[in-house]
């Protein structure tokens, strides 16, 4: 899926001794660039003005667009001066993760998301890409596997792919004998799992009940540890979680990546988001 361009010698200066080659022609699926078309060796009208350079990995440009926020939209991909679209095809939330990380959005609990063309419209124009795996740890989107640009596939704008780079993370408090208060669990990869108490402060609880809806100055949300609200099963997808009071969810704080860490369940932490104050 690399966009290599062909530059002019005034990207790279101009080259001396012989001019090997003019009138190359190749098609683009050539194991080697001998198995082109081209005048015989040395056999050309060109003087060195002329002379080609290559970028392998040409800047693409992307972008998100229909969507309410700058984090998500239509995902749009800019290739031969058009502005197209990509086809859903075995496009994943890893491949939403290259995307994210390409416009910016980084951070271990971000959780992109692929969605269909339902969620931000369809597009127009070319649909350039289909079938594209990455594995996640790409630096580029265009680092991954996918079809050749702009060839004939079953793909309408139907299928138009959108990708959503900070999908909201699910959580829950359980256990407690109110609403407000109880174990912390976060739902991810389809599995509810626990959070342990390491670096967890009032600053993450705060965030903790902003995203469950309990706000206001006189709320004091209280960090409690797990004999409070029992041991939680499954796995412990968060550790380290740091946070400064302010963010709008816990996508936002600093944390190990998912599923890492040194806990056990006798440290899933729990939180009070209506913790009583003694005056």
């Amino acid at each position: 899926m690399f966009a290599p361009a062909a530059l002019s010698s005034a990207t790279y200066g101009q080259g001396t001794g012989k001019i090997w080659l003019d009138d190359v022609k190749c098609i683009g699926t050539e194991s080697s660039l001998f198995n082109c078309q081209a005048n015989n060796w040395g056999e050309g009208n060109c003087n060195h003005g002329e002379d080609v350079g290559v970028d392998c990995n040409f800047s693409t440009e992307i972008r998100l667009t229909n969507g309410s926020r700058p984090s998500q939209g239509r995902l749009e991909v800019f290739y031969n001066n058009n502005w197209g679209t990509l086809c859903d095809g075995q496009f994943n939330g890893s491949a939403a993760k290259v995307v994210c990380r390409m416009l910016g959005f980084t951070g271990n609990l971000f959780v992109p998301a692929a969605l269909s063309s339902t969620i931000y419209g369809q597009g127009t124009g070319p649909i350039w890409l289909t079938h594209v795996g990455c594995n996640g740890t790409e630096s580029s989107f265009f680092h991954c596997r996918a079809s050749r640009w702009g060839v004939d596939h079953s793909c309408q704008h139907s299928r138009d792919v959108g990708v959503d780079c900070i999908s909201e993370i699910n959580i829950r408090l359980v256990n407690g004998s109110r609403p407000s208060e109880g174990r912390l669990e976060v739902f991810n990869n389809n599995i509810w799992g626990t959070v342990c108490n390491d670096d967890f402060d009032t600053s993450a609880a705060k965030v903790v009940c902003r995203m469950l809806g309990f706000a206001g100055n006189l709320f004091v949300p209280a960090v409690l540890e797990s004999p409070n609200y029992g041991q939680g099963t499954g796995p412990i997808w968060l550790d380290d979680v740091r946070c400064n009071g302010n963010e709008s969810s816990l996508s936002y704080c600093r944390a190990k990546n998912w599923g890492e860490h040194n806990c056990g369940h006798h440290e899933d932490v729990g939180v009070d988001c209506i913790h009583a104050n003694t005056f």
